[in-house]
């Protein structure tokens, strides 16, 4: 804002150095910085793990992938249910301690993106979770055959 040619500060928006700002992906350069959510999946399953990957990088270092298979990493979390490889993935919380399956997974791991955080939180409103648990499962139980169709690594079973 400009008075009698010279500029003055807004009293409402207070004036930023450009440095001043956090770079968006600056939780992504701290490799040591523990995750906001573990997701732990089924790494023998070519889409599962492909999902994954795509996961990791949307959630810009606040996804943390372990392998169902891994079992010293997994001996940290004993909130996992190891029993639940098969039929999907789980997420924990890391602050909270609250373990998600399936497609509340996938959701909780949406929201730690920035530009897939509406989905997320779309698909874990209470009335669309049946309708995203119904799609998850059938997903799930056909995901050898999608990484077959897709020329990925399938699945075990």
């Amino acid at each position: 804002m400009y008075r009698n040619g010279n500029l003055i500060r807004s009293r409402i928006v207070p004036l930023l150095r450009i440095h001043d700002v956090p770079h968006p992906s600056s939780k992504m350069q701290n490799p040591h910085q523990s995750p906001d959510l573990i997701l732990v999946y089924d790494s023998d399953c070519g889409v599962c793990s492909r999902s994954v990957r795509w996961l990791i990088n949307q959630g810009e270092g606040r996804i943390r992938a372990i392998a169902y298979h891994d079992s010293t990493r997994l001996e940290e979390y004993p909130q996992i249910d190891r029993t639940h490889a098969d039929s999907g993935v789980q997420a924990l919380l890391v602050g909270q301690s609250v373990v998600f399956k399936d497609a509340r997974a996938i959701a909780q791991c949406l929201c730690q993106s920035k530009s897939w955080r509406w989905l997320g939180r779309l698909i874990d409103l209470p009335p669309a979770r049946p309708f995203s648990a119904l799609g998850y499962r059938i997903f799930a139980r056909n995901r050898h055959h999608v990484s077959r169709l897709l020329g990925l690594t399938a699945c075990k079973i």
